[in-house]
């Protein structure tokens, strides 16, 4: 959009012009460090007095970026409080500048970081990686991260180590996993780490998070690269037999993943039927490399007697386990019928009323 912005502009001027505008394009270092000042320690698109803006950039600078459209100005009344002052003075307007969009400052500001922290990375003397990015929250200010990724692969590999460390950023950090150039190598290593943890779907994930840990599980396959386990948490809605996809409640969908080595559902409350586990077995048993699934918290049927089901899960030697409260049962390939863990009885024979009603209480607490 910024390239858009300045080729437009670029059509107005006289050829003598052109190269040396095309020149300025390129260099904007004093407004990434003003950019990444503005949004250090805030989240939003910041208004900036016009005439600080001009001591700091230069007039000539100033009107080429509200010329070219990135920074619009806009007039506003001030009301001073204070004391002794005449009564014209009390109210004058101001000019404010802001950017088009916030994503721009973010833009700018993300070359700062990603400047700062290659000159980090080449002589540790230069400062401390925290003090660059401590201050920018990365649920509000996510593009600057995956921008400056995407600009520079060296201070990628910093914010990729920053975040998978910080607590609560290990989700977000996939986001800019997507977002590298450079080194092929590297980037097959960042996703080798990721997956070698547990990936998980989350019913509260946008759906932007959603499809880039399924687009991330993708490239894991691509290369190759086994992913430990997937954990879908309230977010399964149903498979789709004809595209072999499993569909979430967002509407996005999950493909046949052949790199995956167990895969959980936690579905809290949900009755699945015979129909619904017979898609998710045919389903399962096309997933090469799939060793395990669990499923979490719901009420499935008590046995299954069609053969036909079970036995690509016996060729596959899967194991199929339910945990429906805190007993968890394994299914019996052979027999059709659910186990308890020690494998003495079958679940057919400990069902009661009792045991049923414990399950609705526990789900109903859970989803309440």
């Amino acid at each position: 959009m910024i390239t858009c912005l300045h080729s437009h502009l670029k059509l107005k001027f006289k050829d003598e012009n052109v190269d040396c505008f095309e020149l300025n394009e390129n260099s904007h270092q004093e407004l990434d460090e003003l950019c990444f000042s503005y949004l250090n320690g805030h989240s939003y698109n910041p208004d900036i007095d016009k005439h600080e803006l001009i001591e700091k950039l230069g007039e000539r600078t100033v009107e080429k970026y509200l010329n070219i459209g990135i920074i619009r100005e806009e007039e506003s009344t001030k009301v001073s409080d204070k004391p002794s002052i005449q009564a014209s003075d009390h109210v004058k307007n101001v000019s404010k500048v802001r950017f088009y969009h916030s994503l721009f400052c973010e833009w700018y500001a993300s070359h700062h970081v990603a400047d700062e922290l290659v000159k980090i990375s080449n002589s540790p003397a230069q400062g401390n990686m925290d003090e660059i990015l401590e201050d920018l929250d990365p649920s509000h200010l996510q593009y600057i991260y995956r921008f400056a990724c995407g600009i520079k692969a060296e201070a990628a590999k910093r914010i990729l180590n920053y975040l998978q460390i910080a607590e609560g950023n290990f989700k977000f950090s996939i986001l800019c996993i997507l977002e590298q150039g450079g080194n092929i190598d590297a980037i097959i290593d960042n996703v080798r780490h990721v997956c070698s943890e547990t990936l998980q779907i989350r019913t509260q994930d946008s759906r932007i998070v959603q499809r880039s840990v399924i687009q991330l599980a993708e490239i894991a396959v691509s290369k190759e690269i086994l992913i430990s386990k997937l954990q879908l948490i309230e977010c399964f809605q149903q498979v789709d037999p004809t595209k072999k996809e499993i569909i979430l409640d967002s509407k996005v969908r999950l493909p046949l993943l052949n790199g995956i080595n167990s895969l959980w559902i936690e579905q809290t409350g949900k009755r699945f039927s015979q129909d619904e586990m017979v898609d998710i077995f045919n389903h399962i048993s096309e997933c090469e490399h799939l060793s395990e699934i669990r499923i979490s918290y719901a009420l499935l049927p008590y046995s299954f007697k069609d053969d036909r089901v079970l036995e690509p899960l016996r060729a596959n030697r899967m194991q199929v386990l339910w945990y429906p409260s805190e007993q968890w049962f394994i299914l019996d390939l052979h027999s059709g019928n659910w186990q308890h863990k020690t494998g003495l009885f079958d679940l057919a024979r400990m069902i009661t009323e009792k045991w049923l009603m414990s399950f609705k209480i526990l789900t109903t607490k859970s989803l309440d």
